[in-house]
């Protein structure tokens, strides 16, 4: 009779553990899982705000190249007419050498 309620203790003891190491391991599986989805929400927000920030700089990119060119093209402006100013200049010596 001993023998039997020892059995009988251990199998009840070892039940109880069993449930609470498998209500454990089941909360943390659902903990996993939510952690798990928050990092996939996060990566998914990363991902975005880097194709966000990607498309800014293509456009800064446009725009400074945009603004290059405008500079080129006003900087050989300026320089065609610093050339018919030093030509007129040179012309104007002439004249003044030859009187």
């Amino acid at each position: 009779m001993k023998e039997l309620a020892t059995k009988v203790i251990k199998k009840v003891s070892l039940e109880i553990i069993y449930e609470a190491i498998e209500e454990r391991t089941g909360e943390m599986k659902s903990e996993i899982r939510e952690v798990k989805d928050d990092l996939r929400y996060l990566t998914q927000k990363v991902d975005t705000q880097i194709g966000q920030v990607n498309q800014r700089i293509d456009t800064l990119s446009q725009k400074i190249d945009s603004h290059v060119n405008q500079l080129r093209q006003e900087i050989g402006q300026l320089s065609q007419r610093f050339d018919t100013v030093m030509q007129m200049l040179v012309d104007i010596n002439k004249q003044l050498a030859k009187k």
